[in-house]
């Protein structure tokens, strides 16, 4: 079995670490679209227009399945996608997220961090209410998040002070 997996940049790498430990007996082809990254501030038909690309070429590649390892790409595209390549199956990071965050959750309450887009689209909270109503759900969407991690995070001041505003 062959597995396509992209992401914007190389967070989906973080994807790809999961999916080796799991799945060791699959082949996995990774493509980081780090050239067109951040995906945060893109519209949903570039962001569309961007992944349909990238999954023509994972499917010249021969894999049988695609895993889209960006929760911006899941959000604008998964449909999308779904739709122009019906035969080959294709996820995302947006539902496996959720019941992570739900399993991780020690007080009912969930934060979630990530591009402008994702938090815009009510993504994550719509899919952590949908598996269970009773946890609260808070969204920031931080633009300058996604390009700090693309870059190499460095743990410094500055860093950290962005993310604080952002937390706060």
């Amino acid at each position: 079995m062959k597995v396509g997996v992209f992401d914007s940049g190389v967070g989906g790498l973080t994807v790809l670490k999961e999916l080796l430990k799991e799945l060791d007996f699959v082949d996995f082809i990774y493509y980081g679209d780090s050239f067109n990254s951040p995906y945060g501030t893109k519209t949903i038909e570039e962001i569309q227009e961007l992944c349909y690309k990238i999954s023509k070429f994972l499917i010249t590649k021969n894999v049988d399945l695609i895993v889209i390892a960006c929760n911006t790409a899941t959000v604008a595209s998964l449909d999308y996608l779904k739709e122009k390549f019906p035969t080959l199956p294709i996820i995302g990071v947006i539902n496996p997220g959720a019941k992570m965050a739900l399993r991780e959750s020690k007080n009912r309450k969930i934060g979630v961090l990530s591009t402008p887009l994702t938090a815009k689209t009510n993504a994550y909270k719509n899919a952590i209410i949908n598996l269970n109503e009773n946890y609260e759900v808070y969204q920031q969407g931080c633009e300058l998040l996604c390009p700090m991690i693309e870059k190499g995070w460095k743990d410094d001041e500055e860093s950290h002070n962005i993310l604080k505003s952002y937390i706060e």
